[in-house]
């Protein structure tokens, strides 16, 4: 008899090799397996060939319902807690040793969907200590541990995403971060202020193509046992600091420097971005980057005529105002009024006001932000804009 064929996500456990010839009386279990890869119901049959001429092919209904996988992850190195991806990281302690460095338990916890675990990777540096073979199951239950080791005996300062793949489609990839510092070293880490040192969520990697976006502030902080001294930091084209930030700077061990909030200068629409780099005596980061990206969106919309752009000022150095009606904008989006003025010169474009538009894209606006011109009102051109 044989072969035996089955509709996904059913599988035979340790199948027999056919053609299988059973003997008068005989019996061969066939095992299914059940895997479902998403919540849903699973029905079709298992058709199974024979030699049996009155009954040629056998068939057996299969049907099932499915939750999906959920995976579990745990730190169990020491009090055991879990964690959800990309929040948390660990220091590592190098070395290959049985049993040695960052413990991980992995569970399923979903009575009808096992979890399945495609492949663990490491960065590099790091090794999973003892590892299985990959793919592999976990039913309702089931849990298995993981060590994550680092390998490197050079001196330096190893660390990067440990990324669990899986069925589970709410946490696949499951990643978390991993440290580990061979011999006495300056290193360099980088986070945004918002968030905790502690956390993986706020790291910022070096050389990293997902563009940060503003507001931001830079954490520096020096993980090393050398001291770290940090020489300059360079922003792109249209970015600049609210103040300038006090460097060159030496940290000590586990010392830090949050440095002055990062701004948009650029008034023109469009997107800037660029490379924000890093200069310090890191021995492998030593010029440490990554992407900043931000966007003045949408165009300039248009301004009614009719009660246009008002000017209301007469005297030198009396408050002018401006009041008008925008329509055409986006909609549910907010619109900048902008001043600039002529005196012989070129003055940048300047934010007076600001105005949420409707679900219509309109919006009214009326002296938003007094507007003191130090010379003759009466000598100056005024010239006003709406953009999103």
């Amino acid at each position: 008899m044989g072969p035996v064929t089955l509709p996904a996500p059913y599988s035979l456990v340790s199948p027999p090799v056919f053609p299988l010839t059973v003997s008068a009386g005989a019996s061969v279990p066939l095992v299914v397996r059940f895997a479902p890869p998403t919540r849903g119901n699973y029905d079709g049959p298992l058709s199974l060939v024979t030699s049996d001429s009155a009954l040629p092919v056998f068939k057996v209904a299969l049907s099932g319902f499915a939750d999906a996988p959920d995976l579990s992850v745990s730190e169990n190195s020491g009090e055991r807690f879990n964690f959800e991806s990309g929040e948390e990281r660990f220091q590592v302690q190098p070395g290959t040793g049985d049993f040695q460095g960052l413990k991980i338990s992995l569970e399923s916890r979903n009575s009808s969907a096992p979890v399945l675990i495609h492949n663990i990777i490491p960065p590099a540096g790091f090794r999973v200590f003892n590892a299985p073979v990959y793919p592999f199951n976990m039913a309702s239950g089931d849990s298995r541990n993981i060590w994550i080791q680092c390998e490197e005996i050079s001196t330096g300062f190893y660390e990067g995403w440990v990324t669990i793949l899986s069925n589970d489609s709410q946490k696949s990839p499951f990643q978390f971060y991993v440290t580990s510092r061979v011999g006495s070293v300056a290193d360099l880490r980088v986070s945004s202020m918002t968030n905790d040192s502690d956390s993986a969520a706020g790291l910022i990697v070096n050389g990293d193509a997902g563009a940060q976006t503003l507001p931001l502030r830079l954490h520096l902080r020096n993980q090393g046992d050398l001291p770290l001294t940090v020489s300059a930091v360079s922003l792109p084209t249209g970015f600049e600091f609210v103040s300038p930030p006090s460097l060159p700077v030496t940290l000590n061990l586990f010392g830090s420097r949050i440095l002055p909030e990062i701004q948009l200068t650029a008034t023109e629409l469009g997107t800037y971005s660029g490379a924000v780099v890093i200069s310090s005596n890191d021995p492998d980061e030593g010029s440490f980057s990554f992407a900043l990206s931000e966007t003045i969106p949408g165009g300039e919309v248009s301004v009614l005529s009719t009660s246009g752009v008002a000017i209301r000022a007469s005297e030198p150095g009396v408050a002018a105002g401006v009041s008008g009606m925008i329509v055409g904008g986006q909609v549910n989006a907010t619109a900048f009024v902008e001043a600039s003025v002529d005196l012989g010169q070129t003055d940048p474009w300047r934010v007076i006001g600001t105005v949420l538009l409707d679900a219509n894209g309109e919006g009214s606006f009326g002296n938003p932000s007094p507007i003191e011109d130090p010379q003759s009102l009466g000598s100056a051109q005024w010239f006003f804009r709406i953009r999103q």
